[in-house]
């Protein structure tokens, strides 16, 4: 069983005889990388700089641990930074990796990646965006590496695309390949906000998004992970027009295409109703959520 004290601030559980910890001085070093990307986000010529926004979106998403939140993101690679600290050096697999996109920030902050993917004309896109990354044509459900291969792993927006029956393999095989103190940081997006409610029309992703989040549990229960940070943020997404939107979408999968052609009258009706419209195009509020793992 799982028990937070009262000031929530250590953790040991006592399983079958063994201590499975969450011990102070991981989570007195989260507090210590978020005061440091606080200290970025003021610093608007530092490299890795994000724009303030308001308060955190408040989303109703209970916690796996019951253990105070010690940072508020504002993006997924301020959750990154918390979780890894100095990416310089680092060794990291990024798990579902699309056309590239983290890959290449990471590049840039001088981690060295891997990247995979099960879609082939991603994998292109991705090469394209960050060549000195390597990237296979890989779901994360069996990987071929060796144990303890890599420093860390990350699930962005990808957990949820692994095949339902998959996905707590998925975490055990990052935790395998990375190996016992290293970080896997996974980051999903929440059934709910303006994004989410045009996105539905076309693939409702409600049920497949809350299995994910039943694999992360069912992964720390299992002793696989100890739970360091379980937090949200709102993704702010900003398209020309209604067509930018929709094409953004459907091109993620493919199938999605023509239920994308389908709906288009539906989902511009969605977008009127929810999006906000500025004069540089539609903003969309995507409510995510992030988990710092320790592997066990």
């Amino acid at each position: 069983m799982r028990k937070a004290n009262a000031g929530g601030g250590c953790r040991v559980d006592r399983a079958e005889g063994r201590d499975n910890l969450l011990p102070c001085r991981r989570r007195l070093l989260l507090h210590v990388r978020a005061l440091a990307v606080a200290g970025r986000r003021k610093c608007p010529d530092h490299p890795s700089s994000t724009p303030t926004r308001g308060p955190v979106m408040s989303v109703e998403i209970p916690s796996l641990t019951g253990l105070p939140t010690v940072a508020e993101p504002t993006s997924a690679m301020e959750v990154i930074e918390l979780g890894f600290g100095q990416l310089d050096g680092q060794s990291i697999l990024d798990i579902g990796c699309g056309k590239g996109a983290l890959a290449a920030a990471l590049i840039e902050r001088g981690a060295t990646i891997t990247g995979l993917d099960p879609n082939e004309i991603a994998l292109e896109e991705a090469k394209k965006a960050a060549p000195e990354a390597e990237f296979h044509l890989l779901s994360g459900a069996e990987l071929p590496y060796e144990d303890g291969a890599f420093d860390g792993a990350i699930f962005l927006n990808s957990l949820h695309h692994i095949p339902e029956a998959d996905m707590t393999t998925a975490l055990a095989e990052a935790a395998r390949v990375c190996g016992a103190g290293t970080t896997v940081v996974v980051v999903e997006p929440v059934a709910d906000g303006s994004y989410f409610s045009a996105v539905r029309l076309i693939d409702d992703e409600t049920e497949v998004r809350a299995k994910a989040q039943e694999a992360i549990a069912a992964a720390v229960d299992a002793g696989l992970f100890a739970l360091d940070l379980d937090t949200s943020y709102e993704r702010v997404s900003t398209f020309a027009d209604k067509e930018a939107f929709l094409e953004r979408v459907v091109s993620i999968d493919p199938a999605r295409r023509e239920r994308g052609e389908a709906k288009r009258a539906e989902v511009f009706a969605a977008l009127d109703a929810n999006g906000d419209e500025g004069p540089d195009g539609i903003t969309l509020i995507q409510p995510m959520r992030a988990q710092i793992l320790t592997v066990l």
